[in-house]
């Protein structure tokens, strides 16, 4: 690795600058290789085991994949913080349109009170609330063809659909009344008045047999204007798959990762964060790490009460 590019991002940098490798990574292109370096300073040594250390993307001594090609083209990232998360998702996203040739499909999610549509006052009050206030369901998603997206809620259980499963958009079927368009190579993203149909193929055959059909979730929850009111709110229960946070990454079986160990501004990691991380895959091969951690996160058992109940 050329000596420019052994740069490292400093713990009291910016959140735009510190998701500056993981964005260069997701775009497939060297950290660093299109702009100024983020800090002055070298990396220095840590005391992290040496096999471990190897796997550190800012290491002199890392083998550097080549993220632009197959497999690392793929590598999903695991990292603690969310809006890392939806940095890498976004950025990941658009790759994959842009070499893809794919047309991008926005749908907002609809609601009724009383089943009609709300007032504007109700809207605007619905349009502030949070992800978990709107039973966890997405005011938009953005799909198209071939791309990486997970079940964010159990919806065929039976078929081994549900929180979690991972699959890939095979289908996108436009409601009969959407207005008719004639797509162009201009066109990046199209905005739909309905929902469509979405056919996903999941990426572990359970109990399905070829294409899972979905439709948009039904949620529910109260607003509360001048009186109180309760929403149907309907939107797929998808969303882009190319990071996750270590939380839910728990129970998956990635097969190439990105992992951040590094320290974050609002909550400090502590072993388990690791081990949930460095764990999602086979081995060394197919891990890297992206910025240097604290090598307590490796030399600490990730449960203390478990370690002396072993010995």
């Amino acid at each position: 690795m050329q000596e420019s590019a052994i740069r490292v991002i400093s713990l009291q940098s910016s959140l735009r600058d510190r998701t500056e490798l993981v964005l260069a990574i997701s775009d497939g292109r060297p950290p660093n290789a299109n702009r100024q370096p983020l800090l002055d300073g070298y990396f220095a040594q840590s005391t992290v085991g040496t096999a471990v250390q190897y796997l550190v993307l800012t290491d002199p001594n890392c083998v550097l994949p080549d993220f632009s090609c197959v497999p690392w083209d793929d590598a999903i990232l695991i990292t603690p913080q969310n809006s890392v998360q939806t940095y890498w998702d976004e950025a990941a996203s658009t790759k994959h349109g842009r070499s893809s040739g794919n047309i991008k499909y926005l749908f907002c999610a609809e609601d009724y009170v009383h089943y009609r549509q709300p007032s504007t006052v109700k809207r605007f009050v619905v349009a502030s609330l949070s992800f978990d206030d709107t039973d966890r369901l997405l005011t938009q998603l953005t799909v198209s063809l071939l791309m990486k997206a997970m079940v964010t809620k159990n919806i065929y259980t039976c078929a081994g659909v549900a929180n979690g499963s991972r699959g890939t958009i095979a289908g996108i079927m436009l409601d009969e009344k959407e207005p008719w368009f004639q797509a162009t190579t201009s066109q990046v993203r199209i905005s739909l008045t309905f929902p469509p149909v979405v056919s996903v193929m999941p990426d572990i055959q359970r109990l399905s047999r070829g294409l899972v059909t979905m439709f948009p979730d039904q949620g529910s929850f109260t607003i509360r204007t001048s009186t109180c009111a309760k929403v149907q709110w309907h939107q797929f229960t998808l969303t882009p798959t190319y990071a996750f946070t270590n939380f839910k990454s728990q129970g998956q079986a990635i097969e190439r990762v990105m992992v951040d160990l590094g320290k974050t501004s609002s909550f400090a990691l502590d072993p388990f964060h690791a081990y949930v991380s460095l764990s999602r895959s086979r081995g060394r091969e197919t891990i890297r790490i992206i910025r240097d951690s604290d090598h307590k996160l490796l030399t600490h058992h990730p449960s203390e009460d478990l370690q002396k109940e072993v010995v």
